[in-house]
């Protein structure tokens, strides 16, 4: 993985990979901003649930950590997976 960030904007899109603890919730991807949502077990009672996909903005991502927090859920990582570039119009 390329792990340069090439000036990232708050503005920008961009797409991240989010690690929780436990298993996901029947109709989380309406809360969690339409992310794709995978869940796997990692070990005998380890359950982990993936949000992948593309983030609003800064503000957006700061919202998405903010709903894991409320909703008491405890994370486990975050990761920048690459800004998102729309064509001009």
């Amino acid at each position: 993985m390329n792990n340069k960030i090439n000036h990232l904007l708050r503005s920008q899109p961009a797409k991240y990979q989010i690690k929780i603890q436990g298993r996901q919730i029947e109709g989380w991807s309406d809360w969690m901003d339409d992310l794709k949502i995978e869940t796997e077990r990692i070990s005998e009672g380890t359950t982990l649930t993936t949000l992948s996909g593309v983030v609003k903005d800064q503000a957006g991502l700061h919202g998405l950590l903010n709903r894991i927090r409320d909703l008491n859920i405890p994370l486990v990582s975050v990761q920048y997976v690459h800004p998102i570039y729309f064509a001009k119009e």
